[in-house]
């Protein structure tokens, strides 16, 4: 499980569309090869049996001010925070 702090746009109470501060809870799946055929005795050199797997993530807690708040998220938001979550694995 990984963490990342992120900034997302939010409304409040007020419907005024502010910046906030966020914890992001989420697991990464590294990028997986595909399972391929053998050929010629050498194996996985043959077609692919199975596709290859991009690294993915898998968000499963964003948190604004202690408060559990992912599913009041649009899905873009989600989509956006995915790629920040991706981007923060890459730089490790």
């Amino acid at each position: 499980m990984s963490t990342l702090q992120a900034t997302i746009e939010w409304t409040d109470h007020d419907d005024q569309t502010v910046e906030r501060e966020i914890t992001v809870v989420y697991d990464y799946y590294k990028a997986t090869r595909g399972k391929c055929d053998s050929c010629g005795g050498v194996r996985n050199a043959g077609a692919p049996l199975e596709p290859d797997e991009p690294a993915h993530v898998d968000i499963t807690s964003v948190l604004l001010d202690e408060q559990e708040i992912l599913d009041e998220l649009s899905p873009l938001q989600v989509e956006r925070l995915e790629g920040k979550c991706l981007e923060n694995e890459s730089n490790d």
